[in-house]
């Protein structure tokens, strides 16, 4: 199985990793994973930092870094860790390992808050990096279908809490009537109490 894997970063040439050769281009990697019999395109949200590592950024709750110099995969929470930041990284590294991908033994805390790690393995015969990248890719997409219902609730609340001019009014715009609702003004009906039997408030 042959592997081509572009990202890119311009002016950068290209990296080559052992056979694979790595094509920069902003916020997207581009994989081609191809034998004889099958072929495969794959577009990935991903960045490159300045040690070289590829840093996945399309899950919404966490950000997946992979050092292929340290054959190493870190799972880093984006803007804040929420309750459910571990959770998530758990299950990040429980497929991983489902899957003979990363080494249980050595997932661990990271010396950095926040942050877990694992080793991934090499393999000799095929592309590990590559096969690490398509199967991350994979969980990404599936793990954000659980999320589809979050973007919906931030619409509804931004429509709320910042409405446009035409779901708006300013205030006095509309009138307010002498009577509102169901209760009328100067009347008090305590419990178990109706119609004639209600008091009269001054």
């Amino acid at each position: 199985m042959s592997v081509k894997l572009k990202v890119s970063v311009r002016p950068k040439p290209p990296v080559d990793l052992g056979g694979l050769r790595l094509f920069f281009e902003p916020k997207v990697i581009k994989i081609k994973i191809s034998n004889e019999p099958h072929k495969k395109e794959l577009s990935i949200k991903a960045r490159r930092n300045l040690a070289g590592d590829i840093i996945l950024y399309g899950h919404p709750e966490v950000d997946i870094l992979i050092s292929p110099p340290k054959t190493k995969i870190s799972v880093i929470p984006k803007e804040k860790i929420s309750d459910d930041t571990y959770d998530i990284q758990d299950k990040v590294f429980k497929y991983l390992t489902r899957n003979g991908i990363v080494d249980p033994s050595t997932i661990q805390a990271s010396s950095a808050y926040g942050i877990l790690e694992a080793k991934y393995y090499v393999n000799d015969e095929v592309n590990s990096l590559g096969i690490v990248l398509v199967e991350l890719n994979y969980f990404i997409e599936k793990d954000k279908e659980n999320y589809v219902y979050d973007e919906v609730f931030e619409k509804m609340e931004k429509e709320m809490l910042e409405p446009s001019d035409e779901n708006s009014t300013e205030l006095g715009e509309i009138p307010h009537e002498e009577m509102q609702g169901s209760l009328r003004p100067g009347y008090i009906y305590p419990y178990g109490t109706y119609g004639a039997m209600g008091l009269y408030r001054i």
